[in-house]
């Protein structure tokens, strides 16, 4: 994928998508706290009824949209930032 304008967030998005697999894969190898939030929410739904566990999984699923959304708006942030410092340091 060849990608030029470093400044236009449809690349930019493509581009995060590109990679978006091997940071998740890094950040989920070692995570304790990624167990632990699995671990207690498991306990916490073996405690709901169906009509509950129906909810909190709606939940669940938005706030991963959200985060996910999150991730690549800081994603973008962050490259575009990264590319300035780039520039101005070589000029």
């Amino acid at each position: 994928m060849e990608i030029k304008d470093y400044t236009n967030k449809d690349k930019l998005q493509q581009l995060f998508e590109l990679y978006e697999e091997d940071m998740y894969t890094n950040i989920e190898k070692d995570s304790k706290l990624l167990r632990q939030i699995i671990e207690l929410e498991e306990n916490f739904t073996d405690t709901l009824t169906k009509e509950q566990q129906v909810e909190f999984e709606k939940i669940s699923e938005i706030k991963n949209k959200y985060m996910g959304k999150t991730d690549k708006n800081i994603f973008i942030y962050a490259f575009t930032l990264a590319v300035r410092l780039i520039i101005e340091s070589i000029t």
